[in-house]
């Protein structure tokens, strides 16, 4: 099966670049097999077809979804500029200057579902205003989207002045709990290279993720920190020791050196 889809991965992408007959007739077909292998079974019920959406955890998935959704995507490009639009898979963000630009928003996304068939679920929308300290929330909706403190944008919790207070206690917790865990193996069962490549594994790699937005919002320096003692604490270092000389013997990158690499 995985060699099948990814056959069909490969099989997508060169249509891309040439939209002949024959390929548009070929990925067509495999398009059709593929989702016509596939079933579902409600509870004490007999199996059903897909009729719509696109299978989850399918390699091919996010490409048709990319192709489902990408006129909406130029539209909204168009209208706001590519500098103000941010897509990924089914995540998409808009910034607009003004409740008309909104609306307007709202407006062009609504039209292209009902043209397409979808569904636009206002109450699962938000709008978050950008200041430059927290506000209250005077209005409580726009056009039925909900305004809001918080907004979860491809997993990374934003608030209104991007401080990322509440992006810090989640990080805060996830690596408590890997130092918590890595203090129970005893070093006579895993050595000082195993601790570090663990550290990397499932610690740095929420840094890893998270650096871009920390660096953009001009929070580095509030997960610093946090990035050097969860390292000392996984080798069970002294935590007096001074972060650059270590980095630099251990051959990892800081904070800012990894967000610099992804920008």
């Amino acid at each position: 099966m995985s060699c099948c889809l990814s056959y069909l991965h490969i099989v997508i992408h060169v249509s891309l670049y040439d939209y002949g007959e024959k390929k548009r007739r070929i990925t067509t077909e495999i398009l059709k097999l593929l989702y016509n292998s596939y079933r579902f079974v409600r509870s004490c019920n007999r199996p059903h077809k897909f009729n719509f959406g696109v299978t989850q955890g399918s390699l091919v998935s996010p490409i048709l979804y990319d192709w489902f959704i990408n006129d909406l995507i130029v539209q909204l490009s168009k209208r706001f500029g590519q500098d103000h639009m941010f897509a990924y898979a089914d995540d998409i963000a808009i910034l607009c200057l003004g409740y008309s630009e909104v609306r307007e928003a709202l407006s062009i996304t609504e039209a292209w579902a009902v043209k397409n068939d979808a569904q636009m679920n206002r109450n699962k929308c938000g709008i978050i205003r950008l200041t430059r300290k927290e506000t209250p929330i005077s209005i409580k909706s726009l056009d039925g989207v909900p305004f809001v403190h918080e907004y979860k944008y491809l997993g990374i919790p934003l608030d209104q002045a991007l401080t990322l207070k509440y992006l810090l206690p989640i990080v805060t917790r996830r690596i408590n709990v890997f130092c918590a865990r890595i203090h129970l193996i005893l070093h006579s069962n895993v050595g000082f290279k195993a601790k570090l490549g663990l550290w990397q594994a499932y610690a740095r790699c929420h840094f890893d993720y998270f650096a871009p937005t920390m660096a953009l919002c001009g929070q580095l320096a509030k997960f610093e920190t946090l990035y050097t003692r969860s390292l000392k604490k996984a080798l069970d270092l002294p935590l007096h020791i001074p972060n650059s000389p270590l980095l630099a013997i251990l051959g990892i990158p800081s904070l800012e050196q990894i967000s610099a690499h992804h920008i």
